[in-house]
């Protein structure tokens, strides 16, 4: 059954509220995506798909170092 798209943008999936909770958790790191899967229960490309997201609404920022991407919280 389809949902409204006002419920839509509302909407925060478990995946999504356990990275957001885990990188509010540690704000003065920064992780790799294989860390931050584990951390919380998720696959790297779960975690890749919602990192992308979140760093697209500023939530959280990325930076490339060393030739590894790092991700912690950005705006809450």
């Amino acid at each position: 059954m389809p949902i409204s798209r006002s419920q839509f943008d509302k909407a925060v999936d478990k995946m999504s509220e356990k990275v957001i909770q885990f990188l509010k958790a540690h704000p003065d790191e920064a992780f790799e995506i294989s860390e931050l899967a584990q951390s919380v229960g998720g696959r790297q490309m779960e975690v890749q798909a919602v990192l992308d997201e979140l760093k697209h609404e500023k939530v959280a920022k990325r930076k490339c170092i060393k030739g590894k991407s790092y991700y912690c919280i950005g705006r809450v």
